[in-house]
């Protein structure tokens, strides 16, 4: 006998229906959220952090009292420097989170006590800083920016009269810059020059203001330039200039909240 077998296809058709609904009611809930500047009254205030790891506090053993500020302490003023020790570079500046403004400078550059002769005079002579006592830090210029508006700045430097030298110049040299946020634009200003591999940055006496920094809008958080070594930086007296006695000038920083 034959068998005959049938073999029956199977099919699955899913059809989608659509719901069709109305809508019996629609209503608003109101959402808002309101932004304002860290600045001025009740803001956040800030310290300086470490010039080389700008994440980082500077150390408790550097403040006067062995322990950081309390930022959140009312008494704590803004743009004004807090005591250090005597062997810290620089000025500790206080300054609100949303602000810009310059959170380290250095307090002072020494370039000693010579003695001087005719020969000297001659020549000129040219002075490295010295320091009485190893310091306990990198002298540094600091600009916190916290912003948040798209704003360029720089920092311009000049160099006051020293009494009765005429023509004294100051030079920085090796000069470097670290900023705290990566794609910050941070760099020298057009005041440097490079000669070798070495950039060099002249202010002299009674001379006009010199562009030191540039930082494009970036550059936000905290901005350093430092030093790595003492004698970075020097005083060079031209010959004929020098006179017998204590000379002193101020070195003025200034911070232009525009482009350079």
């Amino acid at each position: 006998m034959k068998n005959i077998k049938f073999y029956s296809a199977l099919a699955l058709s899913i059809v989608a229906v659509s719901a069709f609904s109305t809508v019996a009611s629609a209503e608003d809930t109101k959402s808002s959220v309101e932004l304002s500047p860290d600045t001025g009254n009740g803001a956040s205030k800030v310290l300086p952090t470490d010039p080389l790891d700008l994440s980082k506090d500077l150390l408790d053993s550097i403040y006067a009292t062995g322990k950081k500020p309390d930022v959140t302490d009312p008494a704590l003023a803004v743009n004004t420097a807090v005591k250090t020790n005597a062997d810290y570079p620089n000025e500790v500046i206080p300054g609100y989170a949303g602000d810009l403004h310059f959170s380290l400078i250095p307090k002072e550059f020494n370039f000693g006590s010579h003695k001087v002769n005719a020969a000297n005079q001659h020549t000129g002579m040219t002075y490295k800083q010295e320091s009485a006592a190893p310091f306990s830090g990198k002298q540094a210029v600091e600009v916190h920016d916290g912003r948040i508006t798209d704003n360029d700045w720089h920092v311009e430097a000049e160099l006051g009269a020293l009494s009765t030298i005429k023509g004294a110049s100051i030079t920085f040299k090796n000069t470097q810059i670290n900023t705290e946020y990566t794609g910050g634009k941070l760099k020298l200003g057009k005041g440097h020059t490079v000669v070798g591999a070495t950039n060099s940055f002249t202010l002299t006496e009674s001379g006009s203001s010199v562009s030191f920094l540039s930082a494009e809008k970036q550059s936000k958080g905290n901005n350093a330039a430092y030093w790595n070594a003492v004698d970075d930086v020097e005083i060079t007296i031209p010959a004929g200039a020098m006179t017998i006695g204590k000379h002193s000038a101020a070195v003025t920083w200034t911070l232009v909240n525009a482009a350079e």
